[in-house]
């Protein structure tokens, strides 16, 4: 499965879990304009977007293969080396995770620095990392049903 088709299959599921219900702190479409016109802000977003697409791919990878470990021991054919794979992804999100985390404050960062709003970053914060995995997994949703196509890292952020 290539990963539009992976990635069409998480909004799907966000879909059904009502996420198309809730917003982010700051829509990525109103960000992406907040950002226009400066071209270390538009990369900063491309790379910000770039990460809560694949931090949204890594959460719902790993949920999906807890489900599919907890089917396993409910019938008594798990094993070690399925935890440890359950481990090691979980390892990986987080590193992505703090990797997401960064990307977010470098941006809100860059627009301080720009004389352009940052206020949206308050929320965030006060919520700690899961203000972040929130942001992040809503920034992907919203983006992602609006594009319509998953961006690739260093691509041009597509407005159709």
């Amino acid at each position: 499965m290539t990963l539009h088709h992976e990635l069409e299959d998480i909004a799907q599921e966000m879909k059904s879990e009502g996420y198309e219900d809730y917003a982010p702190v700051i829509d990525p479409e109103t960000l992406q304009k907040l950002c226009e016109g400066v071209p270390r802000l538009e990369v900063l977003f491309t790379h910000m977007v770039d990460y809560c697409y694949r931090y949204s791919h890594d959460v719902f990878t790993m949920l999906r293969e807890q489900k599919r470990l907890e089917e396993l021991r409910k019938k008594g054919l798990d094993s070690r080396e399925d935890y440890l794979e359950v481990r090691e992804m979980d390892e990986k999100r987080h590193r992505l995770h703090e990797a997401m985390i960064q990307s977010v404050n470098s941006l809100s960062l860059e627009l301080s620095k720009q004389g352009r709003d940052n206020t949206w970053m308050e929320e965030i914060v006060s919520n700690g990392r899961a203000g972040y995995a929130q942001f992040a997994l809503l920034t992907f949703y919203k983006n992602y049903v609006r594009v319509k196509v998953p961006l690739k890292h260093g691509a041009k952020h597509d407005t159709r």
